[in-house]
């Protein structure tokens, strides 16, 4: 496992650059409305087309879009993964610590009906971020992932592929691993909130989707943001 570690992080640091730029972070937010073709991805965007292309050229290094070219026409797609972009009326550093304080995340973290009953947060690269979901029967489920990557009101990453101290991971229950990458940006007075859910492939992502994840995410931010005006 561990000689694979450096490839996943030069994989995540590429990612972490693409979503970097807003210009991308655009693009990734119209492609999820569906495919477009170059010309019409550039319109919005007062640059020259190859300069506008250089960034289409990243994206798809890093495994974010696909493209396709028909005739003269190249068309790109967003990569099916749970990208989640919203600006939320409070601000990066309440978000912030509705994400990293323990007895906040318990508040909000699960989508009702279900309930957060436990939490636990080293919030160090490596250290440990363990959550326990309880369902509406009595069923307790623990989650346990490790912090990889840590900036104060502006970014957080975290993975339930390796246990804390980068250690592999050996789940308990058949749901698929995922890579969490949170980023707050400030918008105003409130947040330019996005949230990017990286699987291992297609299969596994659809899969989640099947269990309702992407739409329980949504469910969250509406009480992370509750939860954070309550503060």
């Amino acid at each position: 496992m561990v000689r694979h570690m450096p490839n996943q992080q030069m994989h995540l640091d590429r990612v972490f650059r693409a979503l970097g730029d807003p210009t991308r972070r655009a693009v990734l937010s119209r492609l999820s409305a569906g495919s477009a073709a170059v010309s019409e991805l550039a319109r919005s965007f007062d640059m020259a087309l190859p300069s506008f292309t250089q960034h289409l050229d990243v994206l798809e290094g890093c495994g974010l879009v696909r493209s396709r070219k028909v005739g003269r026409v190249r068309t790109y797609r967003l990569v099916p993964q749970p990208l989640k972009a919203r600006v939320v009326d409070v601000a990066p550093e309440l978000v912030w610590a509705a994400w990293t304080v323990p007895e906040h995340v318990k508040k909000w973290f699960t989508p009702v009906p279900w309930k957060t009953v436990d939490c636990e947060i080293d919030l160090r690269p490596g250290g440990i971020f363990r959550t326990v979901m309880r369902s509406p029967e009595g069923q307790d489920i623990t989650n346990v992932g490790c912090f990889l990557e840590i900036v104060a009101n502006r970014k957080l990453v975290w993975t339930v592929a390796l246990q804390p101290g980068y250690r592999p991971s050996d789940p308990t229950f058949d749901v698929p691993t995922f890579t969490a990458i949170i980023m707050m940006e400030p918008h105003g007075k409130g947040t330019k909130y996005t949230a990017l859910a990286m699987h291992k492939d297609e299969k596994d992502r659809n899969a989640h989707d099947r269990m309702g994840f992407s739409e329980g995410w949504g469910k969250a931010l509406d009480q992370l943001v509750a939860a954070a005006k309550a503060m």
